[in-house]
This record gives structure tokens, C-alpha cells and sequence, in this order.
């Protein structure tokens, strides 16, 4: 149009039509208006503080280079963008330890982050490469060593970056803390109940396995689960000062125990023929059965409040629920290489 008209379509002083132009802007204003009592209203409208989204679980999106936080329908709630994570370890109050790796893999520096749902994160401590993180408490336990060599340091990190070496351990493979107390497990199939008066105290107790160590977690209020490596892996339950209670034979290799928030069930899933394998706390399996082979290979996991876990594949993670079934698939990913449920 010329600008003529143009002009007195603006401006509404032609054919009537400033009446349309207000029937057709008056919704638009009310929704702002409306709007715009709720903002007032809220505590961000007032300048308080910003609600935190609730966080079932933690993702680490390692090609993706970010973390995801999900609630317990597998909604992503926050996307956290750090460098190449590798691991991480929820906390009680809904942050995440992460490590994270400057050469994007188990060699080189390794830093331990803090990040929350608020998008914050802060590198807390730089370490050689990392082979294992859990919690102790709100604290993280981190296992560090080069893979090429035999020597590995424990340490407590706090929220605030305090470090305290706890041991010193040849051969050391993963780490897990049950309250006060803290073992190892090893690559010569070891499992070592430290002492409490730092690097220097000695081993309260040993068991020999037998086979690599792939994981130690707690069991409940004493006690722990082992999963260790072999041609076939196997489960081992030991009581609180490492005597062995039973073992469980898988019948296939697994990385990963993903043990219920009650510490009295273990959920485990297999590599070659994938599986899941659910072990009781008496040991008895109250499952073992074939995984859908669409979910590909699971590598992952973690247990939840609900006796069952989350666990993760390649492009995506999937919640079982107490009984074994799959019931909820979060796809999308890029490259899943940790997650963790929110104790």
C-alpha cells in the first residue's frame, strides 16, 4: 500500500477500521496485563529467590559436553553445559559432583565441578585422571590414579574444595563409603575396609576375591556389594567387615552396580547378552531376564528410593521400576556415559 494508506491503517482514522485494530489488540493487552500481576506476585516478580526445579537424577551427556538434570518422569528440568563430563554423583540437596576431563578421557587432568539446576558450576579441585567418584555424605570420594601406573591417592573433597588424602592404595579400581566407613576395591581382586586415621593408618580388613573389581557399593546400613570381572561376573554381598555372605553368578560381564536406596536389592545388567539379573539382599534373583535389544548396550546405573534404578545407553536412559520392567525411556542424548539418582 502507499504509505498514505498505510498511515491511516496505523492509525485508525479511516473506514472505521481503529475499532477492528482494538477488538484484535485488546486480548493481546489483557494476557500482558495478566501477566504481569502473576510476575509481580511471584518471588522473582519481588526479587526473591528463583525456585529450584526438583531433580530426580543427573545425566552426564559427555559428547554433548553438558549435564542434565531430569525429574522422575525423565523430563529434563536444567542443562548444565560443562567440558567433556565423565562421571558424576548426586547430592542430597539436588547439586552434582562432577568430573571432568580436559583431554575428553581417561588420561590427562581430570577436575572435580559442583554444579546445580541453576546453571552455576565451579571447579572445585584438579586432579590426575580419576578412576572412580561416590559420595560420603555430601562429600565426594575421589579414587585418583593413572591408569599406567599401580599408585592411587583417596580423597574426601568438600562443597567448598577442601581436600583430605585419606589413603594411599596400589592397584585401587573403584571406591565406595557406607557412613564412617570406606573401602577399595582392586584390580587383583581385592577388597580393602580402610582404617580412619588417614594414608597412614592401616587396612582394618581384606577379602581376595579373585577377580578384577569393577564396583563396590554399599548395602544398606552395613555391608557391601562387589560386582568383579571375569569370563562370567559374579555379585558377592560381604558383611561390614568384609566377610562374604554369598555370591551370585551372572553369567555375563557388567561395569556397573545399581543398588536401591534401601541398600537391600541390586540391579544389574549385562554387556554380551544384555540382561537384567535383580538380586535380593538374602540373595535370592528375583529376576533374570533378556533386555529389548533396541535399548542397546547399557553401561550405566544407579539405584533409586523406589527399588528400582535408572540406567544408561549410548543415546539415551531408561527407569525400571522395583519389579524389572522398563518403564519410562529418555532419548535424545548424544553420548551418555554416567548417571545418578538424587539420594
Amino acid at each position: 500500500m502507499d504509505r498514505s494508506h498505510a498511515h491511516a491503517a496505523a492509525v485508525g482514522t479511516r473506514d472505521g477500521r481503529g475499532h477492528v485494530l482494538l477488538a484484535r489488540v485488546l486480548p493481546a493487552l489483557l494476557v500482558l496485563l495478566l501477566a504481569a500481576i502473576v510476575l509481580a506476585a511471584s518471588p522473582r516478580g519481588r526479587g526473591g529467590p528463583v525456585a529450584t526445579p526438583r531433580v530426580y537424577a543427573w545425566i552426564c551427556d559427555r559428547k554433548a559436553d553438558q549435564l542434565v538434570a531430569v525429574d522422575a518422569e525423565l523430563v529434563p528440568t536444567a542443562v548444565v553445559p560443562v567440558p567433556c563430563p565423565l562421571r558424576v554423583e548426586a547430592r542430597s540437596d539436588g547439586s552434582v559432583f562432577a568430573i571432568l576431563s580436559h583431554a575428553c578421557g581417561p588420561t590427562g587432568r581430570h577436575d572435580l565441578a559442583l554444579a546445580r539446576a541453576d546453571g552455576s558450576v565451579g571447579r572445585l579441585v584438579a586432579f590426575d585422571p580419576v578412576r572412580d567418584v561416590d559420595a560420603m555424605g555430601d562429600d565426594a570420594l575421589v579414587l585418583e590414579g593413572s591408569w599406567a601406573a599401580s599408585a592411587t591417592r583417596l580423597w574426601r573433597v568438600d562443597e567448598n574444595g577442601a581436600a583430605l588424602q585419606l589413603a594411599a592404595v596400589d592397584g585401587a579400581s573403584t571406591c565406595a563409603s557406607n557412613g564412617s566407613d570406606v573401602v577399595v576395591g582392586t584390580i587383583d581382586g581385592s577388597v580393602l575396609l580402610l582404617g580412619r586415621g588417614g594414608p597412614t593408618s592401616p587396612v582394618r580388613a581384606r577379602v581376595e576375591l579373585g577377580d578384577e573389581i569393577a564396583d563396590v557399593v554399599a548395602a544398606g546400613r552395613a555391608g557391601w556389594w562387589v560386582l568383579t570381572i571375569a569370563t562370567a561376573g559374579r555379585v558377592v554381598r560381604l558383611d561390614a567387615e568384609l566377610t562374604p555372605l554369598f555370591e551370585v553368578a551372572l553369567g555375563g560381564i557388567s561395569q556397573d552396580l545399581a543398588v536401591a536406596a534401601d541398600g537391600e536389592r541390586v540391579l544389574v545388567a549385562t554387556e554380551d547378552e544384555p540382561r537384567l539379573v535383580v538380586v535380593a539382599g538374602d540373595g535370592t534373583v528375583v529376576l533374570d531376564a533378556p533386555l529389548d535389544p533396541s535399548l542397546g548396550a547399557i553401561d550405566r546405573g544407579d539405584g533409586d528410593g523406589r527399588g528400582g534404578a535408572l540406567l544408561a545407553a549410548a543415546g539415551h536412559v531408561v527407569r525400571f521400576d522395583g519389579s524389572g520392567s522398563a518403564r519410562l525411556v529418555q532419548g535424545g542424548l548424544d553420548g551418555v556415559s554416567d548417571v545418578s539418582v538424587v539420594p
